[in-house]
Parts: C-alpha cells; structure tokens; sequence
C-alpha cells in the first residue's frame, strides 16, 4: 500500500471478529483506503513477527495465517509494542482456540 510509506505516522488499523469473519480495515485520516477479509474457521496461525517500521526500526505486528495467505495488522501509527502485541496475539489464539 502506498500510504505505508508516505503517511505512516497516520495510518490506523481495525480488526474485526465475530463467529464466522474477520475483517481488517486500514484508515488515513479516518477514511478506509484498504480492507481484507477471512473466515475465522480458516485461521491457523496467529504470530507476531518484527518488520520494518518508519526509518527501518523494527516494529511488532500481528499476523493472521490463513491457509497461503496472511494478514498483519498492528506496525502502523504509533505501534504496538512487542508485549502489546503477544497480549493481543494470544487473546486471539484463546479466543480461536488454537
């Protein structure tokens, strides 16, 4: 996405759950540019992993493993810190049971 890289400082992440979706939605200034969306049954994985954040320091986000694909959410605004992002994490997992 485009905005990763020239507006990072003001990109914002939603995650959504319930029963059957999920769905992340990315927002500059409040508006959505970008969405993805799952099946919660399809899940298999949820991780953390450390990416290249503004200035290449490495910030926490939270991946999704769905089947080929994965979804991350989490490294944009201020960003999650690395426990922040384990709580969260394993909330989902918990909640998944996974």
């Amino acid at each position: 996405m485009f905005t990763r890289w020239i507006l990072p400082g003001f990109v914002e992440n939603d995650i959504c759950f319930n029963n059957k979706k999920f769905e992340i939605r990315w927002k500059v200034f409040g508006i959505t540019l970008n969405k993805q969306r799952g099946n919660v049954s399809e899940i298999e994985k949820v991780y953390i992993s450390l990416t290249g954040g503004s200035g290449h320091k490495k910030m926490p986000e939270i991946i999704l493993a769905v089947g080929v694909h994965e979804y991350s959410f989490g490294r944009f605004k201020k960003g999650l810190t690395k426990k922040e992002s384990l709580c969260i994490a394993l909330e989902i997992r918990n909640w998944l049971g996974i």
